[in-house]
Order: structure tokens, then C-alpha cells, then sequence
């Protein structure tokens, strides 16, 4: 899975907050208790992702040593995007079914109040996946999310890549007009 996918997946979930159980859950089926969560409120949102540990444990002594200098020296990486009501109404149960497109497996997705834990498998294809458990708070304007992900790939060294990142969504203001 792509940095990019991760994140997509990380911020769509980290401001969803939803009921369930702890049995495998199909895309579909965790998108219904997304449909079911507290919706946040429209505005203008910034996202701030921080690389907390990489970790390729088969590659050489230096070449994972500047591949984990590289990712965890990162300064935060901050976007925004802006969430209009006409986006808010349509819940997210939408956003949850499109973060996970593809071949993936909901094996944990609950959440109580202001809290969510979902565990996901990827089948990344080329004999690839990607296993994802995500633990953090949520709430109408602000959510925290701590994600570790495991890819295994037969092209990586070792087969093995470890990342623990962070992200922090929260409402910063109205969106801009025009």
C-alpha cells in the first residue's frame, strides 16, 4: 500500500466513529456502521502526518539506517481540504467504501463514543499486502489516529516493511468561498 492509500484510509477513519463488533467485516459491512457514526462538522480541516517509526528489518545495516533517517526525520507533512455540508450529509459511509477499494478485508472495525480500533488486510496484488491497525480518538472537529503497517512484498528486502505514523485532522475554520 502507497503512503498516499494509508493516509487516505488513516483520515477517512479517523474522523469516523462507529459501532461494532470484533469479526472480519467486508469493506461493505464497516461502510454501514460508518453510516452509522457521528458526522463532522463542515469546515475547513487540516491533516498533519508524522512518520513515527519506519522499519525494513531484512535490508543491510545502512541502507535501513538511511531509509529510517529519511522517513522519521520528515517534519509533519500538513494539507488541508475542505469538508462542505453537501459532504457531510452523504455520512461516511461513501468515504469508508471508497478508502477501501480494492481487495480488503475489515478483520476489526469498532468504535465506541469518541474512540475507533479497525484492523484491515490488503491484497496489494504481485503477491504483495498490507496489514493496517489503527487505534485513536474522534470527535465533530478534531481526531487523532496512530497507524502501524505491515507490507510484505517479495521485491523488498527481507519481505518486510514496519511504519508507525500519526495523523491529526482537525476543523481550522469555515472554507473558503468562491
Amino acid at each position: 500500500m502507497n503512503r498516499g492509500a494509508a493516509l487516505a484510509i488513516a483520515g477517512l477513519l479517523a474522523l469516523a466513529g462507529c459501532g461494532g463488533a470484533d469479526s472480519e467485516k467486508s469493506p461493505q459491512d464497516a461502510a454501514r456502521e460508518a453510516g452509522r457514526s457521528e458526522k463532522p462538522l463542515p469546515g475547513l480541516y487540516e491533516t498533519a502526518v508524522n512518520v513515527l517509526a519506519y522499519d525494513i528489518p531484512g535490508a543491510s545495516p545502512q541502507e535501513a539506517d538511511r531509509m529510517r533517517h529519511m522517513m522519521t526525520g520528515l517534519k509533519s507533512q500538513v494539507s488541508r481540504f475542505c469538508l462542505k455540508a453537501g459532504d457531510v450529509d452523504k455520512g461516511f459511509e461513501e468515504m469508508v467504501r471508497r478508502a477501501a477499494e480494492g481487495n480488503c478485508t475489515f478483520r476489526k472495525f469498532d468504535a465506541q463514543a469518541n474512540s475507533v480500533s479497525a484492523q484491515m488486510t490488503c491484497d496489494l496484488g504481485k503477491q504483495a499486502e498490507a496489514s493496517i491497525n489503527l487505534e485513536g480518538q474522534t470527535g465533530a472537529t478534531r481526531s487523532r489516529m496512530v497507524m502501524e503497517i505491515d507490507q510484505f512484498a517479495p521485491d523488498v528486502p527481507g519481505g518486510k516493511v514496519f511504519t508507525r505514523m500519526e495523523v491529526v485532522n482537525r476543523r481550522v475554520g469555515d472554507c473558503p468561498q468562491g
